[in-house]
This record gives structure tokens, C-alpha cells and sequence, in this order.
């Protein structure tokens, strides 16, 4: 997480939020989509958004969004 610099937040929604980041070596602008473990697992959405983690990995579409990075914290 060190590596990105957050410039500003561009979407809120019912698990997390979205933020613009920019990643400090590249220089290249992203999205990063932080997700609040405690409210997915209080609504029981735990397996939903690992099915959501893993086709963002595996998928390669035109229209949809690649996944570069994935964090995972300890809390």
C-alpha cells in the first residue's frame, strides 16, 4: 500500500469505497477498491467477493477492469 499515493475517492458503495491512486514508481493512475472485512462478513457476502476476487484475476475483457494488485490485512 506504501507504493501508491491516494488522490482523491471516487466511489462509495455498501462494502467499501474507491479510491484514485497514483503508484509512486510508475507513475501510472488506478483505482483501488478498498473493501471493510467486518461489514462482508456481518452481511455473509465472504463468498461473494471472493468469486468476485478471483474472475478479476483470471479475466482478460476489453470491458472489464484488470486486476494488478491484491492486499489482503491482517485485521
Amino acid at each position: 500500500m506504501n507504493d501508491f499515493k491516494f488522490l482523491k475517492k471516487v466511489g462509495e458503495g455498501t462494502y467499501g469505497n474507491v479510491f484514485l491512486v497514483q503508484h509512486k514508481k510508475t507513475k501510472a493512475l488506478l483505482a483501488l477498491k478498498s473493501l471493510s472485512k467486518k461489514h462482508i462478513e456481518k452481511l455473509k457476502q465472504v463468498e461473494r467477493t471472493r468469486n468476485e476476487r478471483k474472475l478479476l484475476e483470471e479475466v482478460q475483457h476489453e470491458f472489464l477492469v484488470k486486476m494488478h494488485y491484491c492486499f489482503v490485512s491482517k485485521n
